[in-house]
């Protein structure tokens, strides 16, 4: 089970019609004892699909990793500019890989909710091998140049 958790907490009120809850704790791809544990302990599959204003995300990133959130403040200065472009590639090509949900997301748990959604299909494709996994299940056929 290659798979993140997430643990949900107290359920938040509102007037929403959905169940939306806080998150007690994010579990990084655990083994699979632990996962099966977490599945029947109610914890969720962490899909990595976020909803979030762009604001929250990067207050989010300042706090748990300031130095990446550095890093991108060219590219900030350089948004909707003819320069833009430029400085994406140049900070891109510089920064050094960051796992979001286990550097920024862990870091902040107790500042984000989960919604748990079911009835839907989705397929991890951070890996080459579950890519054409689901090509084939698809019936899709890679482009060829």
């Amino acid at each position: 089970m290659e798979y993140g958790w997430i643990e949900p907490a107290v359920l938040i009120r509102g007037r929403w019609a959905w169940p939306i809850y806080r998150v007690r704790r994010f579990w990084e791809k655990p083994s699979r004892p632990i996962a099966e544990r977490l599945e029947a302990a109610g914890c969720l599959w962490n899909c990595f699909v976020v909803v979030a204003r762009p604001s929250m995300l990067e207050q989010l990133i300042r706090r748990a990793t300031p130095e990446l959130h550095e890093a991108v403040a060219t590219l900030r200065a350089r948004l909707d500019t003819p320069w833009e472009e430029n400085a994406a590639r140049a900070v891109y090509g510089r920064l050094p890989s960051t796992d979001l949900s286990r550097h920024v997301f862990q870091a902040s748990a107790e500042r984000l909710a989960v919604l748990p959604v079911s009835g839907v299909g989705w397929t991890d494709l951070g890996d080459p091998a579950r890519v054409h996994e689901a090509q084939a299940r698809l019936g899709w056929q890679p482009a060829s140049v």
